[in-house]
C-alpha cells in the first residue's frame, strides 16, 4: 500500500477512534503482514504507578506467549504463538507520573518506522505526548538478561 494513503487510513480510524483513554500494553509486530499481534493491553487509568513514577501492563511478553501456544495447540489449531518469544519484534507501552507515554521498542524499529503509527493507534496514545525508546532489552533475540537467548 503506498505510503500515503496508509497515512490517510490511518488518520481516519484516529478520528473514529478518539473517545478512547491511551492503554498500557504489550504487542509483538509481523513484518510481513504488516501488522500487530498478541496485543494485550488495558486501559492506564486503572493501573497505579509504581514507587518508580511508572506504570504499564504487568503481564509479560514470556508469559503470554506461553499460554497463547497452549491454549492453540489444545484446540487443535496451529499456534503462531511458536519458537523463541524474543524472535518477532516485540514491545511495552509505559506512562509515567507526568503524563507522557513511552513505546519501548528495540534496534528493529530502525528497519519498520511505520509500525509506530499502528501502535499508536492501537493504544490510542496521544500523538504530542509519546515518544518512542529503545531499549537493548526489546532487540530480537534477547530476553530477561544483556545475553542472546
Amino acid at each position: 500500500m503506498p505510503e500515503e494513503k496508509r497515512n490517510e487510513i490511518i488518520e481516519d480510524m484516529r478520528k473514529l477512534d478518539n473517545n478512547h483513554s491511551p492503554q498500557l500494553g504489550i504487542f509483538w509486530y509481523n513484518p510481513e503482514a504488516d501488522e500487530l499481534f498478541g496485543v494485550n493491553a488495558t486501559d492506564s487509568d486503572i493501573i497505579p504507578f509504581s514507587a518508580n513514577g511508572r506504570k504499564t501492563y504487568r503481564k509479560l511478553h514470556k508469559d503470554i506467549w506461553q499460554r497463547e501456544f497452549h491454549k492453540a495447540t489444545a484446540k487443535g489449531k496451529q499456534p503462531i504463538f511458536t519458537g523463541d518469544y524474543t524472535q518477532p519484534p516485540r514491545g511495552r507501552i509505559f506512562q509515567y507520573e507526568d503524563g507522557h507515554f513511552e513505546i519501548m521498542v528495540g534496534d528493529w524499529i530502525d528497519e519498520y518506522p511505520n509500525v509506530v503509527d499502528l501502535i499508536m493507534l492501537e493504544f490510542d496514545l496521544p500523538k504530542d505526548n509519546t515518544i518512542v525508546v529503545k531499549d537493548s532489552h526489546w532487540n530480537i533475540g534477547h530476553g530477561w538478561s544483556d545475553e542472546i537467548i
